[in-house]
């Protein structure tokens, strides 16, 4: 987690994916830590180390909780200092902080010792055919895979993964009208492959409103679905030009978060 995360503070209490009610609060990070060693029977210690990240302020501390752990157990936590809610997509000490690797470990009974260091980034994409790479994701969501890019090929096919490879180099059956065949093995997370087109996970959200002053509920942000009409209305001189993965901007879907003569309109019919 970035400490300096606007949306999920590091330290615990309020957010604006609450919609602004603070009868709900977060836990601070180390607590929620705390939290997890007891329920999983650990005895809460753990070791710290110092590693260089490229985000924030160019350092993390890793916690490793592991040793205190009954076998089998993994607790480990990165904090990107100064880094933000993207701080999932951080690299430590030059690789990619692998969270299907941690997965794995856990799938597997665990390690006595987990290595402080994440696995290293995932390989070059194919160098040609028409296969698609099955370890390739976007940068901004993991479930943004291959399958994901053939449902809209026009918009998705220049999207990047965090370590800058294109859709269009990875994803080459998605991407490639000359290969012309959807792809032949389907990712995890994403929509079974059928004889019609991938669909989407998420519908398109619809058009947003021509008129009166009404927020469009289905709207989001192409960097984060919590992103919403709501978190927009915390800030609409910075937040109004954003737009959502169809490219829709907030200014058009959310006219009372955005719009003056909305906003007062509200406020008067309150």
């Amino acid at each position: 987690m970035g400490d300096a995360d606007p949306l999920i503070p590091y330290e615990g209490g309020s957010s604006s994916v609450f919609g602004g009610d603070d009868a709900f609060q977060l836990m601070p990070t180390m607590e929620s830590m705390d939290t997890w060693a007891t329920h999983n029977g650990c005895n809460g210690a753990y070791q710290t180390s110092q590693h260089e990240t490229n985000q924030g302020d160019g350092t993390a501390t890793f916690y490793d909780y592991t040793d205190g752990c009954p076998e089998g157990i993994i607790m480990e936590h990165y904090a990107i200092h100064g880094g933000l809610h993207n701080a999932g997509g951080a690299q430590i000490d030059g690789s990619k902080i692998d969270l299907l690797d941690f997965v794995a470990r856990v799938e597997a009974g665990g390690v006595s010792s987990p290595p402080p260091s994440p696995s290293p980034p995932s390989p070059s994409p194919p160098t040609g055919g028409c296969e698609n790479d099955p370890t390739w994701s976007g940068k901004f969501n993991i479930a943004h895979t291959c399958d994901y890019v053939a449902a809209n090929p026009d918009q998705r096919c220049s999207w990047e993964n965090s370590d800058g490879v294109k859709a269009s180099d990875a994803c080459l059956a998605a991407c490639d009208s000359s290969c012309g065949s959807p792809p032949a093995t389907p990712s995890p997370m994403a929509p079974p492959v059928t004889s019609s087109p991938v669909a989407s996970p998420v519908a398109p959200p619809p058009s947003p409103p021509t008129g009166g002053c009404e927020n469009d509920p289905t709207w989001s942000g192409k960097m984060n679905e919590a992103h919403t009409c709501d978190y927009v209305a915390a800030n609409p001189d910075r937040r109004c030009s954003w737009e959502n993965s169809d490219g829709v901007k907030a200014s058009d879907a959310c006219p009372v978060a955005c719009n003056t003569d909305c906003a007062t309109e509200r406020r008067i019919r309150k």
